[in-house]
């Protein structure tokens, strides 16, 4: 992320990241030096107190995007290919409820498609990352917003409640 971040921060945006609200944030940990020289070298990179995951997304409904990105590299990633093609990071859907379109890695096919489909953000390529501002500047903003609430509704947990009960009681689960 930090590689991403430094792309996303010298084309001029600006990052918040909620540092998890159960762990003292240390800037002597080398896990987040990376972030530290960021905040160092970059004024509109912030990082700032977490908060529980049930106000997470009021949290975050103030901000613009939300923000699942980095540079991916295929030599280094740890994960399988069918990782990589189904994965959904359940924090979109928090996004989603703050209101929040959000950019992901197209490289997450299953994620990317999501969002693509319906409309609720931007899937970016780590090869585009240097002309994410770019894409912004092209993106209609207001339209995903509304595709948003639009998809929230569709899917909210009253809607979609019946489907994951039955998916329990196909694993046998009571």
């Amino acid at each position: 992320m930090p590689k991403a971040f430094r792309s996303l921060l010298s084309q001029g945006l600006a990052i918040d990241v909620l540092h998890d609200p159960n762990s003292p944030l240390d800037e002597a940990d080398p896990r987040i030096g990376a972030y530290m020289d960021l905040a160092r070298d970059f004024p509109r990179f912030r990082f700032k107190k977490g908060v529980p995951p049930d106000r997470l997304a009021q949290a975050s409904s103030v901000y613009d995007y939300g923000l699942l990105l980095f540079d991916y590299d295929a030599s280094g990633v740890r994960i399988s290919e069918s990782q990589r093609k189904g994965v959904v990071a359940t924090k979109i859907f928090t996004y989603f409820e703050a209101g929040l379109p959000v950019l992901v890695n197209a490289e997450y096919e299953e994620m990317a498609r999501i969002v693509t489909e319906n409309g609720l953000g931007l899937a970016i390529h780590s090869r585009d990352l240097d002309r994410v501002a770019a894409k912004l500047s092209l993106f209609d903003y207001e339209k995903s917003v509304q595709n948003i609430h639009a998809f929230n509704e569709r899917h909210g947990m009253d809607k979609e409640i019946g489907r994951l009960v039955d998916f329990y009681a196909q694993l046998g689960v009571k």
